[in-house]
């Protein structure tokens, strides 16, 4: 019953959408529940994907401009 409110929350366990509100319980009390029953409650979060940005630079290769005029990567001034 635990698993299946989290399932349905995503993981959530507080908050409108939490699994405690949909099983009418205090937040507090289902976290130690969760716990005392040794379930993993993160097994239900939902990872949220990071934005692509096309225009995205390698990493290293980010520019610091030296002047107004010119751009000079984090390599160059590191000297690596």
């Amino acid at each position: 019953m635990i698993e299946a409110a989290l399932a349905e929350s995503q993981g959530q366990i507080s908050g409108p959408s939490g699994a405690a509100k949909k099983l009418g319980l205090p937040a507090r009390t289902l976290d130690s529940k969760i716990k005392r029953l040794r379930i993993n409650k993160y097994r239900f979060k939902v990872s949220r994907a990071s934005p692509v940005f096309e225009d995205a630079m390698p990493l290293g290769e980010h520019r610091y401009p030296a002047t107004a005029n010119s751009s000079v990567t984090r390599s160059q001034i590191w000297g690596r």
